[in-house]
């Protein structure tokens, strides 16, 4: 099942594995394969988890000198604390505004994967009042996010995409994808 996958990483290829249960699957496959060829040492292959990719650009990102140097990636739990505050700063929400930020939380990563935040329809005219409020919310955190050099995961996608277009992360491997839904041409 995944074995042109395998071969393609024994060439060199880095494998993103769509979670990190695929990945150390991979791995483990792989270990096997080179148990019953009779190998007893082999090179690691190069196979991550989606999450462990990212960060791995993020990283080389930062110590090739772009301008992304001077922002911190935060964890989970430092994105949650983060929101909270945003709706701390809102004062027409319910009382209940540890549920509510872990909903914005939610909703932010889903705008962000779909690179929703920059289209022209998010203004408050012909909005909800929740809409509005989420995106008075968004807008609190993006800029608490400014203020403190920070960016959060589910942003890292489209800055990292953004910095491969401008040929700032050079000499990536050959990229396989694995455990994603596949996308056919429309």
């Amino acid at each position: 099942m995944y074995e042109s996958l395998l071969d393609r990483a024994e060439q060199g290829a880095t494998v993103v594995a769509a979670n990190r249960r695929l990945s150390r699957t991979l791995k483990h496959r792989y270990d096997a394969e080179q148990i019953a060829a009779g190998r007893g040492a082999w090179p690691a292959p190069d196979i991550l988890s989606w999450q462990d990719w990212l960060r791995r650009l993020w990283d080389a990102l930062r110590l090739s000198g772009n301008a992304a140097a001077g922002l911190r990636l935060m964890s989970e739990t430092e994105t949650a604390v983060l929101w909270h505050q945003a709706v701390a700063g809102v004062s027409d929400l319910p009382a209940a505004r540890s549920e509510a930020a872990r909903r914005m939380l939610d909703a932010w990563e889903l705008v962000s994967e779909w690179n929703a935040g920059a289209a022209p329809e998010w203004t408050t005219a012909g909005l909800s009042p929740d809409q509005q409020t989420f995106l008075r919310c968004a807008g609190r955190y993006r800029d608490l996010c400014k203020e403190r050099g920070l960016i959060d995961g589910a942003q890292l996608p489209t800055r990292l995409a953004s910095a491969i277009g401008a040929g700032s992360l050079e000499n990536l491997n050959a990229i396989i994808f694995a455990g994603f839904d596949s996308w056919t041409a429309g």
